[in-house]
């Protein structure tokens, strides 16, 4: 869609700051990968899960939100002094997946706990309704405000996944 509404500048945009965005799931990543046998270990006790969810969840915390919350703030410096003029356009979706991308660290690994009780349900349905929600308020928001309309629209998927995944711990 975007490729198609603002050309390869636009699909550019769009790559690039995915791109920038993803370094704020390395830290993430690792901690899943690496708890995962544990996790599956203690399947059965609550009380150990929740520790380790908590935990885990403030680890990647110290690494995600600063590079999220940079990426909001200071954008639009990034495109003046490091990238260029050229990508001026995309300084409101890089914004708004600065946001997304600290949304996204909140229960970051939620997954992997349902998983390991072979509670898979939860995670489907929040990847629809998230989906669901980026293509009804993302795609209309790309052809009415651009690039930034995207962005707030991934940023609103995060939001209702974030609210999915609230939903679902909380229980």
């Amino acid at each position: 869609a975007t490729n198609f509404h603002l050309g390869l500048a636009g699909a550019g945009a769009v790559a690039l700051s995915a791109k920038i965005t993803e370094f704020t799931t390395r830290v993430d990543n690792l901690i899943s990968s690496t708890l995962y046998p544990a996790i599956c270990a203690v399947q059965d006790r609550l009380d150990l899960l929740r520790e380790m969810f908590v935990k885990s969840n403030r680890v990647a915390l110290m690494w995600a939100v600063p590079l999220g919350v940079a990426l909001v703030l200071f954008a639009g410096d990034l495109v003046h002094f490091v990238i260029g003029e050229k990508w001026r356009p995309a300084v409101g979706l890089l914004q708004s997946m600065g946001i997304a991308a600290t949304i996204n660290q909140l229960g970051f690994n939620w997954d992997s706990y349902f998983r390991a009780r072979s509670m898979t349900k939860p995670i489907a349905v929040t990847a629809v309704a998230s989906t669901v929600t980026i293509l009804g308020v993302g795609i209309p928001l790309l052809f009415i405000d651009g690039l930034t309309g995207l962005g707030i629209g991934i940023s609103v998927g995060s939001a209702v996944q974030l609210l999915f995944r609230a939903w679902y711990l909380s229980r």
